[in-house]
């Protein structure tokens, strides 16, 4: 809760500071320590051997930074994994299709996982 996107995006972006809080104390069960890699991947010591991953972002969303940062450190694990921002678009943007160009985004998005779960498949 302590990045760049997080102070310029916390407000008036459809996923607010206040709903972000929300939702961290019941995602987790009573006790679990926030820094808990299971809870927060991105903490984690090592995050070699995890799978492929496509990290999407968005360009106004308080949780932009910490996805790039995320996709980084898997990259830096060796891990294959793509990141890609909509820098035109708020937090939750995939699942608002009638945004602008919304439907289009939700289709390049299949198939660039689509093609990185074959390239991941064994065989």
């Amino acid at each position: 809760m302590q990045t760049r996107s997080i102070e310029l995006f916390a407000e008036g972006f459809f996923l607010t500071r206040e709903s972000m809080l929300w939702f961290r104390d019941h995602y987790l069960p009573a006790g679990t320590p926030l820094e808990d890699p299971d809870a927060s991947p991105l903490l984690a010591e090592d995050l070699s051997g995890v799978a492929p991953a496509w990290v999407w972002t968005a360009g106004f969303d308080p949780l932009r930074d910490e996805g790039q940062a995320y996709a980084q450190r898997l990259d830096e694990a060796g891990v294959v994994a793509h990141h890609r921002c909509y820098d035109d678009q708020v937090h939750g943007f995939f699942g608002m299709g009638a945004l602008p160009g919304g439907l289009d985004i939700i289709e390049e998005m299949g198939t660039h996982l689509g093609a990185l779960i074959r390239a991941s498949a064994p065989g």
